[in-house]
């Protein structure tokens, strides 16, 4: 495994994020979220919200952090950060195999 590389998003990338979102949640979240929430179709909550987030940007940018296997997460405002570029969701790359 490589380290990632960044990237703007495209909304073509909505439905990897969501599927790597959705298993980060369910894998990190038990107990802050219902079980009943997490054991439905998270997914299709997930891709909503990011393909809402992709479509129509609203004076943000989103940056993709790939590695040689595809998507390792998302990262919506990458500016934010103390070092002017916040790392993707924690919990996301965590799933994906980072930190």
């Amino acid at each position: 495994m490589t380290s990632p590389g960044f990237r703007a998003a495209h909304p073509d990338d909505a439905e990897k994020a969501a599927l790597l979102h959705a298993d980060s949640w369910r894998r990190h979240y038990r107990g802050a979220y219902a079980d009943s929430f997490l054991d439905s179709d998270v997914v299709a909550d997930r891709r909503s919200a990011w393909s809402s987030r992709l479509a129509a940007p609203a004076n943000s940018m989103t940056a993709i952090a790939e590695d040689n296997t595809g998507l390792v997460g998302p990262n919506p405002d990458p500016g934010l950060g103390i070092s002017g570029r916040r790392p993707p969701y924690p919990e996301v790359c965590a799933a994906a195999g980072y930190g």
